[in-house]
């Protein structure tokens, strides 16, 4: 099923509101990981023909990151999550991590195109925030689209073979 505008608004509201006001970057990068795999959830699902056969499958943020890929094209927003997640692993397996605002920074560069320059701790992670969220909307919106060109195609051959018998 794909998603209307109303459900869009929904989502970002969601995300905003689940992703912390805290200054603790561990925090707010474990969220917005959590809140990523949400929609990368929802998008094989929305691609899906058969979206229950996913749900035993235990598949890992990389592999389903990979699979989105995979279906929808590259696109920088897959470097971002990929990132991401290296990120949130870092993060989880290591009591300190000394460089994660650089981290931070080469990830939204990389996803913006322009060097990251921020006042502080505070900003750097409203940034990643707001990128989380726009990234989860716009591969939301790929899906999307994918799933109703694809239905499009459907009715085109459709219409094509019932021309022909």
């Amino acid at each position: 099923m794909t998603t209307n505008k109303r459900q869009m608004e929904e989502v970002y509201s969601r995300l905003r509101r689940l992703l912390p006001g805290s200054r603790d970057s561990t925090l707010v990068v474990l969220k917005a990981h959590l809140l990523a795999e949400e929609q990368l959830d929802c998008v094989l699902e929305t691609m899906s023909r058969s979206p229950e056969a996913l749900r035993d499958a235990r598949l890992s943020f990389h592999q389903k990151l990979r699979v989105c890929n995979a279906l929808l094209g590259d696109a920088r927003e897959w470097r971002f999550l990929s990132a991401l997640n290296a990120l949130r692993n870092l993060l989880s397996h290591n009591a300190e991590v000394p460089d994660v605002d650089a981290r931070i920074d080469k990830m939204i560069s990389d996803l913006d195109g322009s060097p990251a320059q921020f006042s502080g701790r505070a900003q750097r992670l409203t940034v990643l925030k707001n990128a989380t969220i726009i990234t989860c909307g716009v591969i939301r919106g790929r899906a999307d689209e994918f799933v109703m060109r694809h239905a499009a195609q459907q009715q085109h051959a459709a219409a094509a073979a019932s021309r022909r018998c």
